[in-house]
This record gives structure tokens, sequence and C-alpha cells, in this order.
């Protein structure tokens, strides 16, 4: 038995340029049930599969001096755990943007 390592696990993308300025893409993983151990009553757990969609995209202004960019992790806002006692992040957004001198 490996611990925390699942049978089958997918990891796929799909991007495209909408131009040389415009990317946007989703990607999506999927974990098998895997087992844990619980180190508080040092028992077996079998955690739940779970699969995770996100989507991102950029935009460059200005002379590609600045991109700026979005994020939407966990779109579904999928309730899963990776380890036995931990919490994990449901649905997050993020912005930002990269300065190129």
């Amino acid at each position: 038995m490996t611990l925390r390592l699942p049978k089958h696990k997918i990891n796929a993308s799909l991007g495209y340029d909408f131009s040389p300025e415009t990317y946007a893409s989703f990607s999506y993983q999927y974990n098998a049930s895997r087992v844990d151990t619980d180190f508080i009553t040092y028992e077996d757990v079998t955690l739940d599969a779970y699969g995770l969609l996100d989507f991102y995209v950029s935009q460059k202004v200005m002379h590609n001096k600045i991109k700026i960019f979005a994020g939407l992790n966990n779109i579904f806002n999928e309730d899963y755990q990776e380890l036995v006692g931990y919490t994990t992040k449901g649905r997050n957004f993020r912005v930002g943007f990269n300065l190129y001198l």
C-alpha cells in the first residue's frame, strides 16, 4: 500500500491564444480515491476521489510591457481532502499583473 498516492491521476490543460496579446486556458486535475493514515488514531482512512477545474486568462498591454491576468481555481467549489486533518481551499479568485522592464 502506498500512502496518499492514488491509483489514477489525470491532469489536462487546454489553452488558446485569441491574439498575440490574449491567452486563456482551462485546466483539470483528477485524483482517484487513495489511502491516508489518521495519525491521531493510527487508522487507515480512504479519501474520496475529486476533480478540480481551473480557468486562467491574461492580456498584454502597453506594447507588451504589462501583462494583466486573472484566474479562478476550483470553479465548482469541490469539497475535497488531500490529507487527513487538513483543510483545502474552496473556490478562489486571483488577479495580478507582470511588469516587464
